[in-house]
């Protein structure tokens, strides 16, 4: 039942919030100066969401018609999970109730921000950090401003490197090959939930979701079933049915390894 923890559901949770109103631009600021601030403002607000879970804070700076996009490149593809700001504030608040990891850190290198008129572009690398558990990703945000303020209209982030326990995967073209033939192994086999499984490790989580839709159809009395679809649900920014899943895992076995957070939802 641990793997299942290795879902990532952090590709929809880890870069989503932020935690003030935003970076004012006054008049005379040098361009180093607002960029500095621009980096700030988002470093800021993803630890205060990553550390602290602060969704009031944490939905300041996104533009109303802002997308998240989590992928497998910097390029987008068909593989690309495209999130709204209102999918992204319901999974916030679906997770609020529960804790951060302990010990979690939240560090960033290699900034970069390029600034043209009242657009900026900022890039890094952030590595998530708690025990047993390593997440490295590279991201971008496309930022406007706004009345003097920036916000953020456009976040696309992929993965880098993960580390679950022992096991440590670095992402590459040919990761994602070996990631693709599991799925189309799994396929073969007619193997719907490992064919479920091995595409949430491929990063392909529109698929994963539905697939794991179609193990519950075919099999609801098993909560294991319920709980992939569940973190299904959750990478491919479908809080509600996240919900849903979880607590049928629940009903059918009180035991059952879902989230700390769905856990703390029922105890409030």
């Amino acid at each position: 039942m641990n793997q299942l923890c290795t879902f990532r559901i952090f590709i929809v949770l880890s870069s989503l919030f932020s935690t003030t109103l935003g970076a004012r631009a006054w008049a005379g600021d040098s361009e180093a100066e607002e960029a500095a601030a621009i980096i700030k403002l988002v470093q800021e607000a993803q630890r205060a969401a990553a550390l602290r879970h602060d969704q009031a804070k944490a939905e300041a700076i996104w533009a109303a018609d802002a997308k998240l996009i989590g992928a497998r490149t910097e390029k987008p593809d068909e593989c690309d999970t495209v999130m709204t700001r209102s999918q992204s504030e319901a999974l916030a608040r679906l997770i609020s109730p529960g804790a951060p990891p302990e010990g979690l850190t939240f560090e960033f290198t290699n900034e970069r921000v390029q600034i043209s008129g009242n657009r900026a572009v900022l890039r890094y690398r952030g590595t998530r950090e708690s025990k047993d558990v390593l997440r490295v990703s590279d991201e971008i945000f496309r930022l406007r401003k706004i009345d003097g303020r920036w916000e953020v209209y456009e976040n696309r982030f992929w993965p880098v490197e993960t580390r679950f326990g022992e096991k440590t995967t670095k992402y590459n073209a040919k990761t994602w090959k070996a990631l693709d033939a599991e799925v189309d192994r799994k396929r073969q086999q007619k193997d719907l939930f490992g064919e479920a499984f091995s595409l949430m490790h491929a990063w392909r989580f529109k698929e994963g979701h539905a697939t794991a839709k179609k193990v519950t159809e075919q099999s609801g009395d098993d909560a294991l079933n319920w709980i992939l679809r569940g973190h299904a649900a959750v990478a491919a920014a479908d809080a509600a049915d996240a919900l849903t899943s979880f607590s049928r895992a629940l009903q059918i076995d009180e035991k059952a390894d879902v989230p700390d957070y769905i856990r703390a939802r029922r105890q409030k």
